[in-house]
């Protein structure tokens, strides 16, 4: 059968045995670490060969910034997320992301378009959460997420990255 661990902690300091892992999934997490490298060494080390690194990030774009930095940290009626949770230069492009794998031996596989299903969605989602209606759990449904191949990323975006055999 397969066996499954999860396990969650701080990303700069995860601490687990080396090469223990054919997954290691890094959820909303590029995004918000002042150490990136140090998150990238972590998750690289905790993977097998051949492992696969699967992450969520989101873009560096004027639309992530108004989104992140001023709907859900500053506006009151949309703030949704802690003031301070998302700055400008911690989001990271997939140009950005590509080079910090690559530094830590994992091979980019690509990237896709995360995104609203349309502005509407997203605004009435997010009141909903502003309001307690759903919980952080259930907004990516609500607003009606989609993936979007082939598409360059406006706000976030999925990627993947192996990591070489020894």
């Amino acid at each position: 059968g397969l066996a499954v661990a999860h396990r969650t902690g701080p990303a700069e300091r995860l601490d687990v045995p080396e090469a223990a892992y054919d997954l290691v999934y890094l959820a909303d997490t590029l995004e918000i670490t002042a150490a990136p490298d140090r998150v990238m060494e972590r998750a690289a080390r905790a993977l097998a060969p051949d492992g696969v690194l699967v992450y969520d990030t989101v873009n560096r774009t004027p639309v992530s910034r108004l989104v992140y930095l001023v709907a859900f940290q500053r506006l009151p009626l949309t703030r949704i997320m802690p003031a301070g949770r998302y700055a400008a230069r911690r989001l990271r492009t997939p140009a950005e992301v590509a080079a910090l794998l690559a530094r830590h031996g994992l091979t980019d596989g690509g990237t896709c378009d995360f995104r609203p299903r349309d502005l509407r969605s997203l605004v009435a989602g997010t009141l909903a959460r502003r309001r307690g209606r759903i919980g952080d759990d259930t907004l990516a449904e609500a607003v009606g997420c989609e993936l979007a191949p082939g598409s360059a990323p406006l706000v976030t975006y999925l990627g993947h990255a192996r990591k070489g055999r020894l």
